[in-house]
């Protein structure tokens, strides 16, 4: 009797990885360049904005007024803003809705919006790029938010 109760709740914890296989790394490049060219142009865009409305003539590493602290405050706020609409469009993305793949939770059948701000926030290292080479088992972001990239 105990075994038959095991197995429902092995079962039932373990519905929603039935049909997911995981997204491959070179896929994931092409979901980063494309979300990244997004957010670039966006982040530009911003500029562009804040400059008109300062009354600035500010854009992106302008020579004449270049200000890196500001530069970096305009990216991180639009990486942020960007990454968090993946709440709103259940787990993708525009590289995602493109290549037909999806961000999901390992253990809990929703992903929280504090889960997708976390994942936003690991992907400002650095560094993080490297995470998408062929040697790493999986990216930094999904790693330490615990959510994993499968094909839609």
């Amino acid at each position: 009797m105990e075994r038959y109760y095991t197995n429902i709740i092995d079962l039932d914890l373990g519905w929603h990885y039935k049909n997911t296989t995981k997204a491959q790394t070179h896929l994931r490049l092409v979901n980063f360049l494309i979300d990244y060219l997004c957010i670039y142009c966006l982040a530009t865009a911003v500029g562009i904005i804040l400059g008109y409305i300062s009354s600035v003539e500010y854009l992106f590493f302008n020579a004449n007024q270049f200000n890196p602290f500001l530069d970096y405050v305009i990216f991180t706020s639009t990486l942020l803003g960007y990454y968090s609409t993946e709440y709103f469009f259940n787990g993708k993305s525009l590289g995602k809705f493109l290549t037909r793949t999806r961000v999901i939770h390992n253990t809990e059948l929703e992903i929280s919006f504090k889960v997708y701000l976390l994942r936003s926030l690991w992907r400002l290292i650095p560094l993080e790029i490297f995470s998408f080479l062929p040697f790493s088992k999986e990216c930094w972001h999904d790693h330490f938010s615990d959510t994993q990239v499968v094909y839609d």
